[in-house]
């Protein structure tokens, strides 16, 4: 009805950029998701390039798809030059500066944001992983919790907190009784599923760890979830080649992003060290 609505073009651009890292595109779709993305982004800034709203999504998606980080900055510094308090640009900046280790510009950055939105609970979950991967553990702790008593379904935000408690020595009480609440939950979104997972990998006992395993197949096949798109699953359950296989399959066509966790988290700690690992990041490892 208006096809100069430059804001239409933009939340489409967002909706199909948000798509892939969220599990909702197929591996054999990504890249053609990513191109329906792009062309409404490049539609929308034809239409106004001042417009910041147009930038954020592409720098998304450089990121988190093609791994292309100064292209990501760029996008994002685009976004800033016309709306320096664009939310969404300072949010994603920070994941892409903590992507390429400078922990500090992508803690200023999730700062920022906050003080923009007080009550933005994914701000405050980007803010603990910044934190966490400049090894400030008590302030990643305080965000992280900040996230979950603003939002406690928020998945995302309870496995920073897992991850910041799983890092600290003195902290494996707290963390069980973290899990025991997951567990308690009655709907879980699939980020709190595998946190249980994981913290049953790492701390649990055999039996344990073989129930949380076997549920997570069995939710998956019920609910049509695929778990390439979880390569730790087959790490942990023993199956590392088709691990890897999942892993550099997702990285090479955009679905699986490399954003450096192993550097600040528990989780990736069964392969890290692996030198096959460490080439699927090379220099940015």
């Amino acid at each position: 009805m208006d096809p100069g609505f430059v804001e239409a073009y933009c939340g489409l651009g967002d909706a199909y950029a948000m798509m892939i890292p969220y599990g909702y595109v197929p591996p054999d779709q990504v890249r053609e998701t990513i191109q329906l993305a792009e062309d409404v982004f490049f539609k929308a800034i034809k239409i106004n390039p001042n417009y910041s709203g147009a930038y954020p999504a592409m720098g998304w998606l450089e990121c988190m798809a093609k791994h292309r980080y100064e292209k990501a900055l760029e996008h994002f510094d685009e976004a800033l030059k016309h709306n320096p308090n664009n939310i969404q640009a300072l949010m994603w900046k920070a994941i892409t500066c903590r992507s390429i280790k400078r922990s500090n510009e992508a803690i200023q950055l999730s700062s920022r944001a906050i003080e923009l939105d007080p009550n933005n609970h994914v701000a405050y979950m980007l803010l603990s992983l910044d934190y966490a991967s400049d090894a400030q553990y008590e302030n990643a702790e305080k965000a992280a919790k900040k996230s979950v008593s603003l939002k406690p379904d928020y998945g995302m935000g309870q496995n920073a907190l897992f991850n910041v408690l799983a890092m600290q020595e003195n902290k494996k009480e707290e963390l069980k009784k973290h899990i025991e609440s997951l567990e308690a939950l009655s709907n879980k979104d699939w980020n709190i599923e595998q946190t249980i997972f994981i913290y049953h990998y790492y701390f649990g006992t055999e039996e344990s760890f073989s129930n949380a395993a076997d549920y997570m197949k069995k939710k998956a096949e019920l609910t049509n979830y695929d778990l390439k798109g979880y390569p730790l699953y087959f790490f942990c359950t023993g199956q590392k080649e088709m691990g890897y296989k999942f892993l550099e399959e997702g990285v090479k066509n955009g679905s699986i992003s490399l954003m450096g966790a192993h550097r600040y988290n528990i989780e990736w700690n069964v392969i890290k060290n692996e030198e096959r690992y460490k080439s699927i990041y090379g220099d940015n490892y």
